[in-house]
């Protein structure tokens, strides 16, 4: 798969008719084969891809998305199947980028979630997080961070990767996306 840079100057993989991609489709993460390529077309001149899987009846799930929706592995923390990059010990070596943040709690290598958010800026939200001292009353262990890194304009699947993750893990600070204020962008 070959990478070119789009309309908004970010560096966008080609996926062809064929390949297998992951992503969050409902309360799962599914894997499916590329049926068909459009574009560049939509909002920053992405290429949408189709694809189609066996559904219960006759007909096959179908869903279009940008390449930016598909799940790739960023390093070796795996949260459900999500591998985010990581660990960090520290707030201050996250990444400066937009994205989707975990904070877990290491105990002697078992890693808990403790909470998951998502900023523009990872790092800064983080360091100036309102919720420290729930991540202190909460760890047994030592405080880890670990990212996923999207696209700044990639808002939506920001949204949709915290609230997969706050509902597959119900970590124990924070509150889900519906009873929260539109923060991310403050940071």
């Amino acid at each position: 798969m070959a990478t070119t840079a789009n309309k908004s100057g970010l560096r966008e993989k080609k996926y062809r008719i064929g390949d297998r991609v992951k992503f969050l489709y409902s309360d799962w993460i599914q894997e499916a084969p590329i049926v068909e390529v459009h574009g560049p077309i939509g909002h920053g001149g992405r290429r949408l891809y189709r694809m189609e899987w066996p559904g219960s009846s006759d007909e096959p799930h179908a869903i279009a998305l940008s390449a930016d929706y598909f799940l790739v592995d960023q390093g070796p923390i795996d949260l459900g199947g999500i591998h985010l990059a990581g660990p960090y010990s520290e707030a201050a070596k996250l990444p400066a980028e937009a994205g989707v943040y975990a904070v877990l709690d290491n105990r002697n290598g078992n890693r808990v979630l403790i909470d998951v958010g998502y900023a523009k800026d990872v790092r800064q939200r983080v360091q100036e997080h309102d919720r420290k001292d729930c991540w202190e009353r909460s760890a047994r262990g030592k405080l880890e961070f670990a990212v996923y890194c999207t696209p700044e304009d990639a808002l939506d699947q920001r949204q949709i990767m915290e609230d997969w993750l706050r509902a597959k893990f119900a970590p124990p600070c924070g509150q889900p996306q519906q009873l929260r204020w539109q923060r991310e962008e403050e940071y």
